[in-house]
């Protein structure tokens, strides 16, 4: 058995444990939640400020931290910044990142290689204008501190995340499927999880599902929505949220019930609401666990994620199960009569004399052919990002390949304390994706594809200067 750390997440509506000072605004509406391609804020609530200055102080124990908001930092007309920000942990300041366009669950500022132990995070905002909106922040606690009421961020790569076979990497933005039957299983204490994914413009678009269950119990099914003609790939999205579960150690089990022509599964990372009971170890159990047996579709429950059967509706569900062998029986010998009649019918018309009739000349009918017409499916000629570079579809790429960028003049910039540029590489760090290729779409999609997916950063640099354009259509 071997122990992963998780990481924690604190919600801007956690006043216990964020101190705000200055002109803050809160927001709990979901005003920017359809914006941009990185899908909601977390509980659909921000923290902003308006044509004013505010901060706020975070006390924690870890050795990593980043600060998560919506960013929309360019007044066009004016060729500014704003609004603008600076965050600091002890007095000292960090990394900070900004985007010209609108965006959430975006990274605006991180650090990382802190001495493992008590830090204080303090971030302030000036806004002329623009606001700056904060969503939340996500740290790697120390070793020993405590669990208990925590959101636990869990991503795709951690070993208490166990896949089966038939699951393999998206670039560097989660782990996929599109074999109908794969599972994956995840063992956790807590009182209810969320899973976030990502809808890939670059595989099949159509809508497919997938189902859960939980310790074991019935299996409730989940809509993949799939994407539009046209779409851009839209990260950060919640494919399903458990109902509330008793506060214990329970473990859940999914299943993709699409097909390899329909959007595929993803998982991009997990979100785990911890109950009362301590739990005083950073650490989640990675024990192999047994999968089971894939249930028939018969005994997947077609029903809103969120549904919480009650006690009456499943007493009515066991009252209505079915004898199967007094089934089997009723149509073998339903048959059988059909049968019989079948066979009385031709003997007693054969035994009737046939008439002649008025003439005996016949008219030949020739029934019209249908024209055959021969179809095939091609790729998504609007496929962009991920393909340029890597040579025919069919090439297999080794574990270590690193696929080299198309670089072009991004929109993204980044500050280093004492030092503000703008990068062509783009931003490293505040999106799903950190490395990839952008391609013009004209290459088909193969087995070497998913090694090399697109990072966001290339994607939004290239939204950002077709024709000119500020941004494309999900503005």
């Amino acid at each position: 058995m071997s122990a992963a750390r998780p990481r924690i997440v604190v919600d801007d509506t956690d006043t216990s444990q964020l101190r705000y000072e200055g002109e803050w605004v809160a927001d709990a509406s979901g005003i920017n939640d359809r914006a941009g391609n990185f899908g909601p804020a977390l509980n659909s609530t921000l923290h902003g400020v308006f044509n004013g200055v505010g901060g706020f102080e975070f006390e924690f124990s870890g050795s990593e931290i980043d600060v998560f908001g919506t960013t929309l930092n360019r007044d066009r007309n004016a060729r500014r910044q704003d609004p603008t920000w600076d965050c600091f942990v002890d007095g000292v300041a960090i990394e900070k990142i900004g985007f010209d366009f609108i965006e959430n669950n975006w990274v605006m500022c991180t650090v990382q290689n802190l001495s493992d132990g008590p830090h204080i995070l303090t971030v302030n905002a000036t806004s002329r204008g623009r606001p700056f909106w904060f969503d939340y922040v996500r740290y790697l606690p120390s070793a020993g501190v405590s669990l208990d009421n925590a959101l636990v961020y869990v991503n795709d790569t951690n070993p208490s995340v166990q896949y089966d076979s038939n699951w393999q990497p998206l670039g560097d933005v989660g782990q996929m499927t599109s074999v109908q039957g794969a599972k994956v299983m995840f063992q956790f204490r807590g009182t209810g999880l969320t899973w976030i994914g990502v809808t890939p413009r670059e595989l099949p678009l159509e809508p497919s599902i997938g189902s859960y269950s939980i310790d074991g119990g019935n299996s409730t099914a989940f809509a993949l929505q799939g994407l539009a003609e046209g779409a851009t790939t839209q990260y950060h999205q919640i494919v399903f949220k458990t109902p509330r579960l008793t506060d214990d150690t329970h473990t859940i089990t999914v299943t993709y019930e699409g097909a390899r022509n329909t959007t595929p599964l993803v998982l991009s990372h997990l979100f785990v609401q911890t109950g009362s009971s301590p739990v005083l170890s950073t650490s989640i159990s990675s024990q192999s666990l047994p999968f089971p047996p894939s249930p028939s579709s018969s005994e997947i429950s077609i029903t809103a994620a969120t549904s919480i059967p009650t006690p009456a509706a499943a007493s009515a569900s066991a009252s209505r199960k079915i004898n199967v062998a007094a089934v089997v029986g009723g149509v073998i010998g339903a048959i059988l009569l059909i049968l019989i009649a079948f066979f009385l019918y031709r003997y007693l018309k054969r035994a009737r004399p046939r008439p002649v009739p008025a003439s005996h000349e016949f008219i030949h009918t020739v029934p019209t052919p249908f024209m055959l017409v021969s179809e095939r499916s091609t790729p998504n000629n609007n496929s962009t990002a991920s393909l340029r570079g890597y040579g025919a579809a069919s090439q297999q790429w080794s574990t270590g390949y690193i696929p080299q960028p198309y670089t072009e003049q991004p929109y993204g910039w980044r500050n280093i304390p004492s030092t503000s540029r703008l990068v062509n590489e783009g931003p490293s760090r505040p999106g799903p994706s950190r490395r990839g290729a952008i391609s013009d779409g004209s290459e088909s999609e193969g087995p070497s594809y998913y090694g090399g997916y697109q990072t966001w950063g290339h994607t939004k640099a290239q939204e950002g200067l077709v024709e000119g354009r500020p941004r494309d259509s999900y503005i």
